[in-house]
């Protein structure tokens, strides 16, 4: 990677090994969210969880059955992230559901990073409209 890609992508992999190291579920959360926007957001305006929700599942790939899964799954990470950010914790009556999403949503960054590692992009729109990346990367974790 050049300095411009490694510089792309030190936040989100740093972010990530945070959240797997956190111990508090709302830190957890919102490293997590920084995590993915960091990979998944650039610097246009819009509506940030559904760019970010879409994006992770066009990456991740699969059926349209699983690219929803990932969809909604990585908006409740998110959501979670937001409730953590802006309310200091995260209010359950489920704490293990919340555990599982913010660990599949590490999982789907996680995967995101190794895509970005050996293909280096950042055309989201292009991704968006339908193009495929360089190899053959969209594909399950």
């Amino acid at each position: 990677l050049d300095e411009r890609e490694r510089n792309h992508i030190r936040l989100p992999l740093g972010k990530l090994h945070d959240f797997y190291s956190c111990n508090n579920i709302s830190e957890a959360a919102v490293l997590l969210r920084t995590s993915l926007e960091s990979i998944f957001l650039d610097n246009d305006s819009g509506e940030l969880s559904h760019r970010l929700s879409i994006r992770a599942a066009l990456l991740t790939g699969g059926s349209i059955d699983e690219r929803l899964a990932t969809y909604r799954m990585i908006k409740k990470a998110y959501e979670h992230g937001s409730a953590a950010v802006h309310r200091g914790k995260i209010s359950s009556k489920k704490p293990g559901d919340v555990v599982l999403v913010l660990e599949k949503a590490a999982a789907v960054a996680k995967h995101a990073i190794k895509i970005y590692l050996s293909n280096p992009f950042d055309d989201w729109l292009t991704l968006e409209l339908g193009a495929a990346l360089k190899s053959t990367c969209a594909t399950k974790k």
